[in-house]
């Protein structure tokens, strides 16, 4: 779940004093059942683990791949951008590499 701040919030201190505790490793690891933990030494945490322990395995060994996403400013435009020449070149419309011109055009445009 995304938790923020809004701008205007009268309560800031508190919000955040609330955000610190949802986010913190013992609450999330009671919330981590059918789930995936949100702090990695979460993933060696036998309660954790407990009849999850193939997801848990799984979700782990890809932590270790995974790249965050591009910063950008319109990221939903850029994703949308991007899934629509993917798909374009995977039914076989569109090459790579004109797909990919297209997606970094498309980014150029949002810098």
């Amino acid at each position: 779940m995304g938790l923020g701040i809004a701008k205007g919030s009268t309560h800031a201190e508190q919000a955040w004093q609330y955000i610190s505790y949802m986010t913190s490793q013992p609450v999330q690891n009671n919330y981590a059942t059918l789930s995936l933990p949100i702090w990695k030494s979460s993933y060696q945490d036998p309660a954790v683990l407990k009849n999850q322990e193939s997801l848990i395995a799984a979700a782990d060994k890809s932590l270790n791949v995974m790249l965050s996403r591009p910063e950008t400013a319109d990221y939903s435009r850029l994703s949308n951008t991007l899934q629509q020449q993917l798909q374009q070149v995977l039914v076989g419309s569109a090459k790579p590499d004109i797909a990919l011109q297209a997606v970094d055009k498309s980014a150029a445009r949002l810098r």
